[in-house]
């Protein structure tokens, strides 16, 4: 091999490895684009903590949608230990304290005087919004992870077993249920059912259907198949809605 060809071989090999150094800097350890670098946050918007309150006394691994519900000059907050708050919201005073027996798992849901929350014992509890105390608690047939909804005389309420309860809002005697099913393996998440005009209950269950109820009579008025159940495994056919309706132009 001549000089010129020995010089045009090391030329070429460094130029491979100055451009393999190159990608390494450029790129990260694992050949993907190295992010760019943050730029210093300037809030546009100076925020100031009024007051501040511990709502939570136990710590879990499941995902709850215990979102606290705002009513009016006063906040109303649930944890999984079974402990719910009323607060004020301009100072944070705490108006009253409820602790229930069970863990609650969905809620609160705040109308009509009233708040309905979940538990894990597979029951519906009802307080008066006043005060906290005990209107009734109604068995279903397994734990209510979605928020109940309290309309006019019912309250519905969504089983992770796939029933839907209208619950008496006086008495909490079940009204009618409404018998989805669900399949053999789910998520630990539940949507909640949206009232339509007063006429309507729409839900989403775990196998990716939605049910239109008449609201009076539990009566299915129509399905509709939201999204569809593919693959070999019980894990690759998940399909649960696990996302609230969302009712536009009605």
């Amino acid at each position: 091999m001549n000089m010129n060809k020995k010089l045009l071989l090391l030329t070429l090999s460094l130029a491979l490895q100055a451009c393999n150094h190159l990608d390494n800097y450029m790129l990260g350890k694992d050949n993907t684009p190295a992010p760019a670098e943050l730029e210093p946050l300037k809030p546009k918007v100076a925020l100031k903590e009024k007051w501040s309150v511990p709502v939570s006394a136990k710590t879990t691994n499941v995902h709850l949608k215990l979102k606290p519900a705002i009513v009016g000059n006063v906040v109303y907050t649930a944890d999984a230990s079974g402990s719910i708050e009323a607060v004020d919201k301009t100072n944070g005073k705490l108006l009253w304290n409820k602790k229930l027996p069970s863990g609650i798992v969905s809620g609160p849901s705040v109308a009509a005087g009233s708040v309905a929350l979940g538990t894990d014992s597979s029951a519906v509890t009802l307080l008066k919004q006043e005060d906290g105390s005990e209107l009734w608690t109604a068995k279903v047939s397994s734990e209510v992870l979605s928020k109940p909804v309290i309309t006019g005389s019912k309250v519905i309420a969504k089983t992770i077993d796939g029933n839907l309860y209208a619950l008496d809002i006086v008495t909490g005697k079940t009204l009618w249920v409404s018998e989805h099913g669900a399949p053999s393996l789910i998520l630990k998440a539940s949507s909640s059912p949206v009232v339509v005009g007063n006429k309507l209950v729409l839900v989403g269950y775990s196998d990716g259907k939605m049910d239109a109820v008449d609201l009076a009579t539990g009566r299915l008025i129509w399905q509709r198949s939201i999204a569809y159940a593919t693959g070999a495994s019980d894990v690759e056919r998940l399909v649960d809605i696990d996302a609230d309706p969302i009712i536009r132009g009605i």
